[in-house]
Order: C-alpha cells, then structure tokens, then sequence
C-alpha cells in the first residue's frame, strides 16, 4: 500500500491537496500499480479533460483566458508522462543466465 508520503507527493505534484477530486483510497492503488510519475501523469490528463469545457471569455472590456488551465494541463501531462518513461528505461532488470 502507498505511504502517506507518496500520496502527498502526487497531491503537490498535481496541485491536489484536499480529497476533493482524488481521495487517498484511490491514489493508493494507483501509486502501487503505477508508481508516483505515471500516476501523477495520470491526475494531469483527468485535469486536462475536466479543463476541456472552459472557454476563453471577454465581457465588459475585461477578458479571461480560461483555455490556458486546458494548455497548462496538457503540459503538465506531458512533462510527467515524460519523467515515468525515463523512470522505467532506467530501471533495473535481472535475468537468468542460461547455459548453453
């Protein structure tokens, strides 16, 4: 089982910090199976979608530019999907000799 530690990591990562969205009995799991990076990555693409309905909104001379949580998102995503993947090329992989 993860360790309050690594949850709280993904939760800093992501910019989570409440069991709001994600609760520590589902990153748990996650963190196991995934490891930190890839489950980190994997909070960013559910925000990525959940930032897809924003739109960009001008009114009364002032203008918000809502689409840049969507871009911020999809950056985050990348970035981590990026670090899992230098992560398990890295690890380290034990084999059985055979004799031939």
């Amino acid at each position: 089982m993860a360790t309050s530690e690594q949850v709280s990591l993904v939760r800093a990562y992501t910019g989570e910090p409440t069991e709001e969205t994600w609760t520590d009995v589902a990153l748990g799991p996650l963190i196991d199976e995934l490891g930190i990076d890839s489950t980190t990555a994997r909070v960013w693409r559910e925000k990525q979608a959940r930032y897809s309905k924003l739109v960009d909104v001008s009114e009364a001379g002032a203008s918000r530019k809502m689409s840049q949580a969507f871009d911020h998102a999809k950056t985050m995503a990348a970035h981590w999907e990026t670090i899992a993947g230098e992560d398990a090329a890295i690890a380290t992989r034990v084999h059985k000799i055979v004799r031939t």
